[in-house]
């Protein structure tokens, strides 16, 4: 397939959907160990044909592959193993969570908390625990040490991701804004003004407080709630009881590592897509809380039985039937890619190297290999959104491209475009009212045709 765009689009895609499986085996499997059959039924009913795990199975984006590491190594965690092979099992766990940093920064974080676990809790002697933990935070290292070693020499400092200002800004900037999109020139300014994290929260602790706690409502009260649905808030609930009850245990403690990365959205900023890394581990709680509840109905009467089975289908329908719907026929109906996949057609259209094509969206910019974004000094700049074409001119010319991306929420570009001397013109304007959304592909005018002399 060589290194053409639009073979490494279907690539990726065909990874993530091959992961997602995966994961979906994974945890139907680690349900079923933990809850016995009727969990694992209950996992499949709640995840199996959730229409947002669905989308993201078809989609280029980490979030199937965390998932499938994370609870591949919490399955050799939580399991009991022969004693001999503690060590073994803790290095391979390990590996598992090295591997999920290098789909998502936080899987760096969740396996010293699952690794700290393991050492604080359990009814193994604590020098078997020390060598399980050790084993663990050795496989992980050595696994996420090339990329740990390349933001070290890049950085100049021990750094778990390259972006941790950005994102902490961009959480502090939409809080400003109210959640709504903001331009990426404001989040530059802000990290121009303040530098770091540590300085901005040391002069504005009120502000920074509040943004934590207002992202993580938006989080916990909002973007999870609506993820789970009723069926899958019953089902954490229910678990949450049965647990309290019967007293706290290793196995339920170590399953709730991966809720940590909803708690690093307070800091940063919530995102849905980024939540669906976690959705599986709650629907596997939920599954836990809903067997036991099975367990007790089937000694119930048979007409209490159906009852409680057709209030949970109906709880289930209403938290995923009209998403699965609507992902159905968007499926049937050969629903138009996204804005930015549309973009970046048109833009390869006229262009076949893409490092030759610049945006003012860095996601276009980062599916585009921009060499800006990419080079060991990150240089890059989004082009403008506003201003003269001379501005454009001199943004291009700098990055040598040939075709520019611009893209804007709110209200469209706004490039005077009118002078004579102008060399760019558009050639595509793309729009999404739903999200008041515009995208301008350009490029350079073509010269006018020189008259041939008179003979």
């Amino acid at each position: 397939m060589g290194a053409d765009i639009s073979s490494l689009e279907l690539r990726g895609r065909l990874v993530t959907c091959l992961g997602s499986i995966l994961a979906l085996a994974i945890f139907t499997l680690f349900a079923g160990r933990l809850g016995g059959v009727l969990c694992a039924i209950a996992f499949l009913l709640l995840a199996s044909l959730h229409p947002r795990l669905l989308e993201t199975a078809g989609s280029i984006q980490p979030e199937g592959l965390h998932a499938l590491f994370v609870a591949s190594a919490l399955y050799l965690l939580v399991l009991p193993r022969p004693p001999r092979w503690a060590g073994v099992t803790g290095f391979v766990a390990g590996a598992l969570f090295g591997l999920a940093y290098l789909t998502r920064p936080e899987g760096f974080l969740i396996g010293m908390v699952a690794s700290g676990i393991v050492l604080a809790t359990g009814s193994e002697p604590w020098g078997r625990r020390a060598r399980k933990a050790g084993c663990i935070l050795l496989g992980m290292g050595l696994v996420a040490s090339p990329y740990l070693l390349f933001l070290h020499r890049h950085l100049g400092t021990w750094a778990v991701t390259g972006k941790t200002a950005e994102i902490f800004f961009i959480g502090q900037a939409l809080d400003a804004s109210g959640g709504t999109p903001f331009d990426a020139e404001d989040l530059l300014r802000l990290k121009e003004q303040w530098g770091g994290i540590l300085p901005y929260a040391a002069a504005n602790p009120g502000k920074t407080l509040l943004a934590v706690l207002r992202n993580g409502g938006r989080v916990w009260l909002g973007i999870v709630p609506r993820m789970l649905g009723p069926a899958g808030i019953l089902g954490c609930l229910l678990a949450a009881a049965f647990w309290l009850r019967k007293g706290w245990r290793t196995i339920p403690v170590l399953l709730l590592s991966p809720l940590l990365t909803l708690f690093i959205m307070a800091f940063t900023f919530p995102n849905e897509r980024v939540c669906l890394s976690v959705l599986p581990f709650l629907f596997l709680l939920a599954a836990l809380g809903l067997a036991p509840a099975a367990d007790w109905l089937d000694s119930a009467p048979r007409a209490r039985w159906r009852l409680a089975g057709a209030v949970f289908v109906v709880l289930l329908l209403l938290g995923q039937g009209r998403g699965l719907a609507l992902f159905a026929s968007s499926r049937i109906s050969s629903v138009v890619p996204p804005l930015e996949t549309r973009a970046i057609r048109e833009a390869l259209a006229l262009e076949a190297d893409p490092q030759k094509i610049a945006s003012s969206n860095p996601v276009i910019s980062f599916r585009l290999s921009d060499p800006f974004m990419f080079s060991p000094s990150f240089r890059y700049e989004p082009l403008p959104i506003e201003g003269s074409c001379a501005a454009l001119d001199h943004a291009m010319r700098e990055r040598g491209s040939r075709v520019a991306v611009l893209d804007r929420v709110g209200n469209p570009p706004v490039i005077d475009l009118s002078p004579q001397d102008c060399p760019w013109s558009i050639v595509k304007r793309l729009s999404d009212p739903a999200q008041g959304r515009s995208i301008w592909v350009l490029a350079r005018r073509s010269p006018a045709p020189v008259p041939a002399p008179l003979p």
